[in-house]
């Protein structure tokens, strides 16, 4: 349920000293009710990259992200998400598979 302070913790632990150590990129993307997975991935990329990413295949832009996680221990908060659509999830699951061990993704929700 909302209200209840799901984000606030997600960015205290965000924002821990130990996590900004052990995670590297650290990752914070707003989802809300639109979980589009192209608008999510480009907003990772962009997120690492620290600059505009222009997503014209969604195939290129999944290949692209593999590619800047493969073998790092990221952290990803996914905030705020409303979509509880399994298909999104297990392609974006599969995507973020690419990181070293230890990586973490973080999912706050307003699905009761």
């Amino acid at each position: 349920m909302g209200g209840l302070g799901e984000t606030t913790l997600a960015q205290a632990a965000f924002n821990d000293e130990r996590m900004k150590i052990h995670f590297s990129p650290r990752i914070w993307i707003h989802v809300s009710e639109d979980f589009n997975l192209k608008r999510v991935i480009k907003l990772i990329i962009e997120s690492i990259s620290g600059g505009p990413y222009q997503v014209s295949d969604l195939n290129l832009a999944q290949r692209k992200l593999r590619e800047m996680l493969n073998g790092k221990r990221y952290l990803i908060v996914l905030d705020d998400v409303w979509d509880e659509d399994k298909e999104k999830w297990d392609k974006l699951k599969c995507i973020l598979a690419r990181g070293s061990k230890g990586s973490s993704v973080i999912v706050t929700t307003h699905v009761e």
